[in-house]
């Protein structure tokens, strides 16, 4: 009853044939809209020997798409002489698909970015079909509504954009989508096929471990995995989500230990010296609570990577290392409890926008650098116009959506479900504001 329809409905393929002229049109044809390294792609080049084709810092980061990537068989070495070990995100499965694809075709000396953005889009619309075929039972007025506003939301070119990239938040996006869509026949039949839930189960630990703040979600959705299985009535699907759940929380667990030390100290580094250094009242007594030289104020609002950072100062950055850890960032925000309220703040008036602010154009379409694509920009350009950048604003949303999960409620599971999805967002805003850079948000 459960089981995932072979057939498309009429609407369906009118519907993901629009998106995928528009994806393919906007990200495979040249010149291609992508959004520009700023330094994070090594991540998940290095895995395979590639670096940037473009030779000058200005053409590789931040302001320009580098389409073309050549074969650097030290770069996987390089890599873990500068990280220690390698970073584990589920983007290597895109990544990976996306080499194999290119290799079939090109030269294993040169890879094409629009190889990456050909696989993204390939998961986007399995997990478009996976969301339509999820709610074919849905109110047709209310299920039109929405996949028109989806489309305009979702397709839109701030999120897309990622598409012809290696950031990690790219699989975040996917294999969301994909959990969403294998879980929604539980919303309306209160119930799934044990298929669906080892689906269901596959796709959040996918999602989680794309990228570290990630893992923290999965006893939530494994709760609601538990949940469905135990109103499914079937011991094989019981069976499935304890193993799941089991399993999937030991492999969260090993891959949160696997984060490479420097990760750690860059993440810390970066929300000490840029997020609560640079706004507190009190920034000498702040360094003195964690036991560091009030000299060090003169590093405030820098980042890791920054020449005149404290990471260049070998004595400084020893006591850094040393004092500022999850640990002490975490009592002090519970010594100072109005200080996170102050960072939801900041993060509600600075982190709301989808649009990095990195070059959206390759160097030959000749953009000026960092220019950002406006093809398909609906949602985001009138985002920024439309939401009040507030921390109320986010708490009102967040309230407003949390009771309309439970109300009017029509099953135990459509209640749950809406209720864990309010509770991700809650606790990812939470968490980033508190940990990172609202730009993270």
């Amino acid at each position: 009853m459960n089981q995932i329809k072979p057939a498309l409905t009429l609407t369906e393929v009118i519907v993901l044939s629009i998106v995928g002229v528009i994806l393919i049109v906007t990200f495979l044809l040249p010149p291609i809209v992508g959004l520009a390294d700023n330094g994070d792609f090594y991540k998940m080049m290095s895995k395979f020997g590639l670096e940037h084709g473009a030779q000058t810092r200005e053409d590789r980061y931040f302001g320009f798409v580098d389409p073309i990537y050549l074969a650097d068989p030290q770069g996987s070495a390089n890599y873990q002489k500068v990280w220690g070990k390698t970073l584990i995100s589920s983007e290597i499965i895109f990544v990976a698909a996306a080499v194999w694809l290119n290799n079939l075709i090109h030269s294993g000396d040169v890879f094409h970015i629009q190889f990456l953005g050909m696989v993204h889009i390939a998961g986007f619309l399995v997990g478009a079909l996976l969301l339509l075929a999820g709610t074919r039972d849905a109110n047709p007025l209310k299920r039109t509504i929405g996949i028109i506003l989806s489309i305009v939301m979702f397709v839109d070119v701030g999120y897309t954009s990622y598409f012809n990239s290696a950031y990690t938040e790219t699989a975040s996006l996917l294999f969301l989508m994909l959990l969403i869509g294998a879980a929604l026949p539980a919303v309306y039949k209160g119930s799934l096929a044990p298929v669906r839930i080892l689906l269901y189960f596959l796709f959040s630990f996918l999602f989680c471990c794309s990228r570290y703040p990630n893992a923290v979600m999965y006893p939530f959705l494994a709760l609601f995995g538990i949940l469905v299985a135990i109103h499914s009535r079937r011991l094989f699907a019981g069976l499935i989500a304890a193993i799941a759940t089991i399993a999937g929380s030991l492999l969260l667990l090993a891959f949160i230990r696997s984060a490479p030390p420097e990760y750690t100290e860059f993440s810390l580094y970066n929300h000490f010296f840029n997020a609560l250094l640079p706004f507190s009242p009190e920034p000498i007594q702040d360094l003195k609570e964690f036991r560091l030289d009030p000299s060090l104020q003169k590093y405030s609002g820098t980042t890791y990577f920054q020449l005149r950072s404290a990471v260049y100062d070998a004595e400084a950055y020893r006591a850094i290392r040393r004092e500022v850890n999850p640990q002490s960032i975490m009592r002090f925000y519970m010594r100072h409890p109005k200080r996170v309220w102050q960072a939801m703040i900041r993060a509600a008036s600075q982190g709301l926008h989808i649009r990095p602010g990195y070059g959206n154009y390759e160097k030959k379409a000749g953009n000026p650098p960092g220019e950002v694509s406006q093809g398909f920009a609906i949602w985001s350009s009138y985002r920024e116009l439309l939401i009040p950048k507030s921390l109320g604003m986010v708490a009102m949303v967040l309230f407003t959506c949390g009771v309309i999960s439970f109300w009017p409620r029509k099953s135990l599971c459509e209640s749950s479900f809406r209720f864990l999805l309010v509770l991700i967002c809650a606790l990812q805003f939470v968490m980033i504001s508190c940990t990172s850079d609202p730009s993270d948000i």
